[in-house]
């Protein structure tokens, strides 16, 4: 999958791990720190330093981030990164950006919950259950973006999404 990171904050970012495989540009929720169970590498020991992330809740107090593997860096001179990587296996750590206000991610369709149907100014909520942004319905407590341009990068179909919250 696709992700672009056009204005993210290298501060916001989190090293993550789940007990289930995740898509490059995912959104899930912070559940709170990793129990060392959950790595699939003996030997290592989380201490702390390590976010459980699991499906989303509608939950307008719940820190979400999305899936930005490990070879995403921030690049303050180019202020935008872009790049194609693969699954995150279960129990591997990976880079994910807490969303807060103000960042902009250009997804992949593909990975948004009816990605070819949004169109410029639909705000975006977490879809439960699942690692995926859908259209609002307004009536979500957990809105997080909105759709600010639908564009085409390396032959993929985009949105690019403002984060509201």
């Amino acid at each position: 999958m696709y992700l672009g990171l056009f204005r993210v904050d290298d501060n916001m970012a989190r090293s993550c791990i789940a007990s289930s495989v995740v898509k490059n540009g995912e959104v899930l929720k912070v559940k709170g720190l990793a129990p060392n169970t959950l790595a699939n590498f003996s030997g290592v020991a989380l201490d702390g330093e390590c976010y459980e992330v699991v499906d989303n809740t509608d939950d307008a107090n719940a820190l979400f981030v999305v899936a930005a593997p490990g070879a995403h860096r921030y690049s303050n001179e180019q202020n935008y990164d872009f790049g194609n990587f693969d699954d995150v296996e279960i129990g591997k750590a990976f880079r994910g950006y807490i969303l807060s206000k103000g960042q902009v991610f250009i997804f992949e369709e593909e990975v948004l919950d009816g990605g070819s149907a949004l169109a410029v100014n639909d705000f975006l909520a977490v879809k439960p259950t699942s690692h995926k942004l859908m259209k609002s319905a307004g009536t979500e407590k957990a809105v997080v973006g909105q759709v600010i341009e639908k564009l085409t990068l390396h032959g993929k179909k985009m949105v690019k999404v403002l984060i509201t919250r």
